[in-house]
């Protein structure tokens, strides 16, 4: 699992980096293909007895997927070779020394001071995360330390899924490239067999891309299953001396925090944190995940090279001179699609979210994922050539920037619901003092 894990460390530092790339790289391939530096491949099909000719580009899809696929898998390597150092980071396994006991011993305790001075908990998430009383502990001590903290959820088994996803929503242009050079030629008579082999074609491809979904949503159930039955008597411990040690270390805190009186014993220190974990752990994971399960981090990488792809048809217009009312009306109906996208993804995601099933039932379901993703991506094509149908007016214009307007507010509102919540909601007192006790600096044994 280490490379979906560096995949998974990969999005979250490197993103923002990679999405800046994506965005300028595609919009100087559509600068070029505007200016003709760039060529664009000719089309010419019969219709309706006449012949016509596009113009296709595919700068903008390839040189954005590119640039986004190498800031982050390199740009950290490349950034450490110019002297820019990245973010410090604490990593438990490899700080915290795991052959001497001493110092293994001190490393323990002195783990609540490495969280203190945290600004971010970055929770690398698998099914084992609330399973291991190692991770539950550094959670639970972010959450008493930081009770306002940021957490960062990063679920391994997406990562797979959010590069798949952005490549094969890239490649989409060149399939239609494909497509438009193969149907003229195609006789009428075949057209049937080319439709059943390419719809066949996409289901193929929308069951594939479920199974890296099914597999969160499996995960994604076992995890609210373990929130509500977690113990840290069952929870696994390699060395029971360790299990003893972080023990220690929460009734220290607990106390230090005001949590349980003084003289509590650990089984009551216990309780007392189960308890709380249960209620603050599935809020916290809850405002780091969407409700479809899918982190807003994630969707960002997915929509981009999305975005980047529909300049090509965009800028391939504007090289032959296509009037700009045109033009606006296809990159609205662009946007309005690339926007949707989500909110298909959240779908999806609400669906595949149940326990292990037997095998017919997981391979109906990926089916019924395929069928689903074919749709949507055949929707998609009709709402993109919507202004060669209609007949662009002011109207119309404005009808599809409001319906842009309320996917963009509705999009923000679910896949961003705790900055929406904070934005709209005052401190309380309570919160105030939680506030002022998250100044006080936890004692640790050096």
């Amino acid at each position: 699992n280490r490379w979906r894990k560096f995949l998974t460390l990969a999005i979250h530092f490197n993103m923002y980096r990679a999405l800046v790339s994506c965005a300028i790289v595609g919009l100087i391939c559509a600068g070029l293909v505007i200016a003709g530096v760039l060529p664009l491949f000719k089309i010419e099909a019969e219709v309706g007895g006449e012949m016509a000719t596009s113009y296709i580009s595919i700068w903008c899809t390839i040189g954005s997927l590119v640039a986004l696929l190498l800031c982050l898998t390199l740009s950290h390597d490349l950034l450490l070779c110019l002297g820019r150092h990245g973010p410090d980071v604490f990593l438990d396994k490899v700080c915290v020394d795991q052959f001497n006991d001493q110092k293994k011993w001190e490393g323990i305790h002195a783990l609540t001071s490495y969280i203190w001075h945290a600004d971010e908990l970055v929770v690398v998430l698998s099914e084992m995360y609330l399973d291991r009383i190692w991770t539950v502990f550094e959670l639970i001590s972010f959450l008493i330390l930081k009770p306002y903290g940021k957490i960062s959820v990063l679920p391994v088994e997406l990562a797979t899924f959010v590069i798949v996803a952005a490549c094969c929503q890239s490649f989409r242009i060149l399939g239609e490239l494909l497509n438009s050079y193969f149907a003229p030629v195609v006789h009428a008579e075949n057209r049937t067999i080319v439709w059943i082999v390419g719809g066949s074609f996409f289901l193929l491809f929308g069951s594939c891309l479920m199974v890296p979904m099914r597999r969160w949503g499996r995960v994604r159930s076992q995890l609210c299953k373990q929130m509500e039955t977690f113990t840290f008597a069952s929870s696994s411990c390699q060395h029971q001396a360790d299990r003893e040690e972080i023990l220690t270390a929460l009734v220290t805190l607990a106390i230090d925090y005001k949590i349980v009186g003084e003289f509590a014993t650990t089984e009551e220190v216990c309780r007392v944190l189960e308890t709380r974990a249960k209620e603050v752990i599935p809020q916290s994971m809850h405002d780091a995940i969407s409700f479809g399960g899918l982190p807003a981090r994630s969707l960002l990488i997915i929509i981009m090279p999305l975005i980047a792809s529909e300049l090509d048809p965009i800028a391939a217009e504007l090289s032959v001179g296509i009037q700009a009312d045109q033009v606006l009306f296809h990159l609205l109906e662009s946007l309005l699609v690339a926007f949707s996208y989500p909110w298909f993804l959240a779908l999806l995601g609400c669906m595949t979210c149940f326990p292990p099933r037997k095998w017919w039932f997981e391979a109906l379901i990926l089916i019924l994922g395929g069928l689903l993703m074919s749709g949507y991506l055949f929707a998609g094509r009709v709402i993109r050539n919507l202004h060669h149908v209609f007949q662009p007016s002011a109207a119309y214009l404005a009808v599809m920037s409001v319906l842009l307007a309320l996917e963009l507010v509705f999009f923000a509102c679910i896949f961003w619901p705790a900055c929406i919540e904070r934005l709209f909601s005052k401190r309380t007192p309570c919160s105030q003092d939680a506030s002022q006790q998250n100044s006080k600096k936890p004692k640790s044994k050096r």
